[in-house]
């Protein structure tokens, strides 16, 4: 029995549970319902590709193009066991991600593909005669960010610190 034995390593980090997650949303089979692309495209969909990308994007938390593709690459098995396809390099290239983008970017298939894809992701409960308590909260920031949420100013302590207001509502039983 001399069986010669071939291991091969491969980080898998957060990519999996990234993956599933974006899976278990339906992501990917929205998005190819929704941005169909044209007959000349070939290899992973449109959706598993946008899936991988958003997975580099958040695994890495690198937006650059041109880094996906060896990203890819490094991360071939783990990808391709997780979408159940094979990923191949050539998914990953900076042009057809350009390309993605440019099928992504026709914005009267967007209300469409949100209204399909809420449902995965939003729940909408009733809470009549329910008490909704709000706390806010200030953190410190060193960040020049623009976040979306909260309001900025400078911290009471330094100025070379930004004051982070944050909110936070939670529902309680009606107090009777």
């Amino acid at each position: 029995m001399n069986k010669k034995i071939t291991a091969t390593h491969e980080r898998v980090d957060d990519i999996p549970a990234i993956i599933a997650h974006l899976k278990k949303m339906r992501v990917a089979a929205f998005l190819d319902n929704h941005f169909p692309p044209n007959g000349n495209w070939q290899g992973l969909s449109l959706g598993k590709t946008t899936v991988v990308w958003l997975a580099f994007l958040l695994s890495e938390g690198d937006h650059r193009l041109y880094r996906v593709e060896p990203w890819g690459k490094a991360h071939q098995r783990t990808l391709s066991r997780c979408l159940g396809s094979e990923v191949k390099p050539r998914d990953l290239t900076d042009d057809r991600l350009a390309t993605t983008l440019d099928y992504l970017s026709v914005a009267e298939r967007w209300a469409a593909f949100e209204r399909a894809l809420n449902p995965s992701v939003l729940r909408v409960y009733d809470l009549q005669g329910r008490v909704v308590r709000v706390d806010t909260t200030t953190a410190s920031a060193s960040s020049r960010l623009r976040i979306g949420v909260g309001d900025f100013g400078n911290c009471w302590d330094t100025s070379k610190h930004k004051e982070v207001s944050h909110e936070q509502e939670v529902c309680s039983p009606a107090v009777g």
